[in-house]
């Protein structure tokens, strides 16, 4: 399914709309009625109200000296980009959508807020960089006129997560900009001291007005490099597909004359470059076959002659006796016989780069062989202890093997460790160095153990650690709960006497925690594809999401059970709960499976106080010195929750023969033989025997034709007109 995009021009507080035009010290006034009312009875009774105009000051562009760099998303182009497309305006991506209106010293005005900011952009001529000091040319500044600035910066909403953008109109004039230029994009504030424009452009003059400092400030600055002129549609749009020709192929003219024994021969054929055409080659035998004739009388062996180079030799004893095969085509096909030649004369002109590539590929085989000969001795040791001292046991195995599960990869994403203890009875702290010590075999902690003769079984131990406690609903009747004193007095259950309608309440957990649910797989699934370096901002994106989606839902639920409180102010309380940071508690309960618990828990603790907070007040008659408000908050979180879903148990044989056998260097594919393995291109190590230094060499041969032969590279390329597009093989 395709993204839905929604722009949205500007984002700012209504406390602007407010705003007196007169500004203070370039910062915008606010004006406004406040009324207090004193409100103690959590029934929407008012006992007592107070009302004043207050005037206050909003923080404005000139109290920023700078801005964080970590505020910024994206940049467009790249820094340092060499191929930036010259119709594309230049633009960048704040995490913080609404940030470039929130200093702007100006009344909210028909929609149409400036931002504070603006995105200048140049050549590097044009706009020079100091001390974090701007130096820009009035054309600069004349090309990014302050009275159209609201144009220049908007909201994108994709699926729900906003951006804030910058742009800058460089280029809209002059239909892009200048073709293979290096550029300077530099982020400026927009606003003096004073609150004023800071410059102004009248016709084709532009007034300076920086302030009582004089000097222009730079925020954030990039650099990049212009390609050709237009972009990949104008490019595509110019590209022709003229046929290949005789592009990729060559003329070869074999030509020999003898006057003393009238003999002359003048044929010509055709001869394929390393890069050539897809075309059938044509029919050339009858030439061939001339030219054959003669190179036979060419290649016999004549005494003080200087001949022709014998191919083969001194691999095969007498290279003429194969009629065919590559001996024949090479001394006997004129045109294998030139490309030979041009690689003999390559060899000869590149001699001493073959001879490094050569000494560098021993001295790198030689290296191999170390590793494969240490890899062998090590498996050999390896097995060894692994059959003497591996015990037998499965529970035991786990115990020493298990702590290896935090540095293992799983295939849907995060380590085993994670994956096993996130939604089991199981606890990664047991595989901790730390537990090891607490529970090893008479320690100074379990040495007075009598049962177990001041030992341990780790085997018992961690089948017990792996069995689920399911909690009741309410604790055994002989326990001194709430409910089961008023049993005995005769009195009914507490939900009953504040009013609290359990299954109401159980309907809305259900659907949150469904939801949730829901939410949390799909966030599961989409965090694999994330890169580490972005995964805090996809987590924090998404716990923006889950608030507000939650919030919205449960808000409805809440209204349509006739329940006072609202959706967004409960999400917001839960996750306040813990350390005060809304969007690290849902990050954290996204990610972790005690904090999605500990969530639902909060949930229904808050379900109820919100149903019989208000009746429950009415009903206490407490002490002066005992607020009514925080008995009912300490009695309503004592109503326990239903049962959640209990998790499922772990097979520990079946985990323990999963890490032993991934780990078991008596494998062929051991964890130590891919390691050294994947680190010895070209070179087989599975059999554990020291490379031979093969006959191939790892050159790139290509260079040395581009160098020497460039013409049979691809012949009649440089008859080729710009913007063409032909097909080779």
């Amino acid at each position: 399914m395709g993204k839905t995009l929604t722009f949205i021009p500007s984002q700012r507080s209504g406390l602007f709309d407010l705003a007196d035009q007169n500004l203070n010290s370039g910062r915008t006034n606010i004006s406004m009625k406040l009324t207090l009312v004193d409100n103690t009875t959590g029934d929407g009774e008012v006992n007592d109200t107070a009302e004043d105009n207050i005037s206050f000051l909003l923080m404005s562009a000139t109290d920023i000296a700078g801005i964080k760099p970590g505020v910024i998303k994206h940049m467009v182009p790249a820094p340092f980009a060499r191929d930036a497309e010259t119709t594309k305006l230049v633009h960048l991506d704040l995490h913080d959508p609404s940030l470039p209106w929130r200093y702007t010293p100006e009344k909210n005005v028909g929609g149409n807020a400036r931002p504070w900011m603006v995105l200048l952009v140049g050549t590097k001529n044009e706009i020079q960089i100091q001390g974090g000091i701007v130096n820009v040319v009035d054309v600069v500044l004349s090309e990014h006129n302050l009275k159209y600035s609201h144009l220049w910066a908007h909201i994108q909403n994709c699926d729900n997560v906003e951006i804030g953008r910058i742009l800058s109109p460089r280029g809209l004039s002059s239909k892009g900009l200048l073709p293979q230029h290096q550029y300077v994009a530099v982020l400026v504030p927009a606003f003096n001291d004073e609150g004023n424009d800071m410059w102004t452009v009248g016709g084709t003059a532009v007034t300076r007005n920086f302030g009582a400092k004089g000097v222009l400030l730079g925020f954030h600055s990039w650099e990049f490099m212009t390609s050709e002129s237009g972009d990949f549609e104008t490019l595509a749009a110019a590209l022709k597909f003229p046929p290949a020709g005789d592009i990729g192929k060559a003329k070869l003219y074999y030509r020999r004359h003898n006057a003393m024994d009238n003999f002359q021969i003048n044929e010509y054929l055709e001869i394929r470059g390393a890069i050539t055409s897809l075309q059938k080659e044509p029919e050339q035998q009858q030439a061939l076959k001339i030219i054959s004739e003669d190179l036979k009388i060419l290649n016999e062996n004549l005494e003080n002659t200087i001949e022709l180079p014998d191919y083969g030799a001194p691999w095969l004893s007498n290279p003429d006796d194969f009629k065919i095969g590559w001996p024949a085509d090479l001394n006997e096909d004129v045109r294998y016989r030139g490309i030979s030649g041009l690689g003999l004369r390559m060899g000869i002109e590149a001699q001493e780069a073959l001879l490094d590539a050569a000494v560098q590929q021993s001295g790198a085989l030689r290296e191999a062989g170390q590793r494969i000969g240490n890899l062998a001795m090590g498996l050999v040791s390896s097995e060894f202890l692994w059959k003497r001292r591996m015990p037998t046991d499965k529970n035991e195995r786990l115990r020493i093997l298990g702590p290896m599960m935090s540095r293992m990869l799983a295939t849907n994403g995060g380590t085993v460790m994670k994956n096993i203890t996130d939604n089991n009875p199981l606890d990664s702290a047991l595989f901790s160095s730390s537990a090891q010590r607490l529970i090893r075999d008479r320690s100074a902690q379990t040495r007075h153990i009598t049962d177990g003769g001041g030992g341990i079984s780790w085997s018992e131990f961690l089948t017990e650690a792996n069995q689920f406690r399911t909690v009741s609903e309410h604790p055994p009747e002989d326990l001194p709960h709430i409910n089961n004193i008023a049993k005995e007095m005769g009195l009914m259950p507490f939900e009953e006497l504040l009013k609290i309608d359990v299954k109401v309440l159980h309907s809305i957990w259900k659907e949150i925690i469904a939801i949730t649910d829901d939410f949390r797989s799909n966030y599961k699934a989409e965090q694999i594809k994330i890169r580490i370096l972005f995964k805090a901002e996809f987590r924090r994106q998404n716990a923006e999401m889950f608030l507000k989606k939650v919030s919205e839902i449960l808000d409805i639920l809440l209204i349509e059970n006739k329940m006072r409180c609202g959706g967004i102010e409960t999400i917001q309380k839960i996750g306040k709960s813990t350390n005060g940071l809304v969007l690290g508690f849902y990050g954290d309960m996204l990610e972790y499976e005690n904090n999605k618990l500990d969530f639902y828990e909060k949930l229904w603790q808050e379900l109820c106080r919100c149903m019989g907070k208000g009746f429950c007040i009415k009903t206490m008659s407490p002490k002066k010195d005992i607020s009514a408000e925080q008995i009912c908050e300490d009695l309503l979180g004592l109503i326990p929750s239903p049962l959640l879903p209990s998790k499922d148990h772990i097979n520990l044989g079946q985990l323990s023969d999963l890490v032993f056998n991934a780990i078991d260097p008596r494998n062929n594919d051991s964890p130590a033989i891919r390691r050294i393995c994947d680190r010895l291109q070209g070179a087989d190590c599975t059999r554990l025997v020291r490379p031979e230094f093969e006959v191939g060499l790892d050159f790139p041969t290509w260079e040395l034709l581009r160098k020497y032969e460039k013409e049979w590279l691809l012949p009649g390329v440089n008859s080729l007109d710009k913007n063409t597009a032909v097909a080779f093989e």
